[in-house]
């Protein structure tokens, strides 16, 4: 949904809400890595596992992969010629931060090279005061992420201007409220999970869960009803926990749990082959007078489109969607499943 999201294709979906405003499945990831982490971490972290330990596996999870995509697009500025590094969002300062994940501490005022890692970066200083309280505090959980997420939500809903579409600015309270809302949902599964749903409850429970996130999702746009979207998100990650109905079987066929897999690769690459694709068109285009390419005004500035038409728009992009997830299938495994092995090895050979 991000990926689509940031595709710069005129096509129909450009018409529909619930894809214009998919920046809240953001929200989505930061609810299932506060789960998914405090499944995993939570009782091995309160039992001495080590917060160095635990940190250098989630540096070698999240970052070799931001790396070599945060390096394709610097050396892709790089022959710009004399414009190399004078825009905003490609300057060598922005390229410090992002290299040392800083770059949504509210120091710059736009996202920077590989704009969807903001998340990335957020979450990584997150984890580490999960680890944190969870090595200092372990019966203080609960309570220390109701105010991890209460206290953030509560800046986001005081001081934004556009919702919960917070990154550069507000990232890492956003990060931080979701994170800890996955956190708390996990607890609550802990204390449901004995209870299991028939089939028929479980598919009523897991349609009217897609149904209300659609809904939810088209009519948020930016404004400050969707700072609610991590709570939906929280009860969408207990229901399907369950995996009791048969959405849930039909998420667990072989091509989504393909799709699952390249999540990571696809959240991580997509931007830079949209980049590269798009400029690649726009240079054909230009030099040899073949019109593929509709410019549209946004805000006060003109934006380049993939397409002359919606229909062609459609097309450009499953293009750029098979491309995506046909490198993301590479990066997987040749960058993210080697890099992950080894940080967890070397891991392994740390003291807690």
């Amino acid at each position: 949904m991000v990926a689509l999201l940031h595709f710069e294709a005129f096509s129909h979906l450009k018409d529909l809400p619930f894809f214009n405003d998919a920046y809240l499945f953001v929200d989505f990831f930061f609810v299932l890595s506060g789960f998914v982490i405090a499944a995993n971490y939570r009782q091995r972290l309160a039992n001495g596992f080590g917060i160095g330990k635990f940190m250098l596996m989630r540096f070698g999870r999240l970052y070799p992969l931001y790396f070599v995509v945060l390096l394709a697009l610097f050396l892709i500025e790089s022959f710009q010629g004399a414009d190399a590094f004078t825009r905003t969002d490609r300057s060598v300062t922005s390229l410090f931060a992002n290299l040392f994940l800083l770059q949504s501490f509210g120091t710059f005022q736009a996202l920077s090279w590989n704009a969807p890692g903001w998340s990335i970066a957020t979450e990584f200083w997150t984890c580490l005061l999960f680890a944190t309280a969870c090595s200092f505090w372990p019966k203080r959980i609960a309570i220390i992420a109701i105010a991890a997420a209460a206290f953030p939500l509560g800046l986001i809903a005081m001081f934004s201007k556009f919702g919960m579409n917070v990154t550069y600015d507000y990232g890492m309270l956003r990060c931080i409220a979701g994170f800890s809302i996955g956190v708390l949902t996990f607890a609550i599964w802990q204390q449901i999970s004995v209870f299991r749903f028939d089939e028929r409850l479980a598919f009523v429970l897991e349609v009217a869960c897609v149904l209300c996130v659609v809904l939810f999702v088209s009519i948020a746009k930016q404004d400050h009803i969707s700072i609610v979207a991590p709570l939906l998100f929280a009860v969408v990650v207990l229901i399907f926990a369950a995996e009791g109905g048969p959405i849930s079987k039909l998420l667990r066929l072989s091509p989504f749990l393909f799709l699952g897999a390249l999540s990571y690769s696809i959240y991580i690459v997509h931007l830079l082959i949209e980049t590269v694709l798009v400029d690649f068109i726009k240079f054909i285009s230009t030099n040899y007078d073949l019109p593929l390419v509709s410019k549209f005004q946004r805000e006060n500035e003109v934006v380049d489109m993939l397409g002359l038409t919606q229909s062609q728009g459609d097309l450009w992009v499953i293009v750029l969607l098979g491309l995506v997830i046909a490198v993301s299938a590479m990066t997987y495994h040749f960058i993210e499943v080697p890099s992950r092995r080894w940080f967890r090895s070397l891991a392994q050979t740390e003291r807690p």
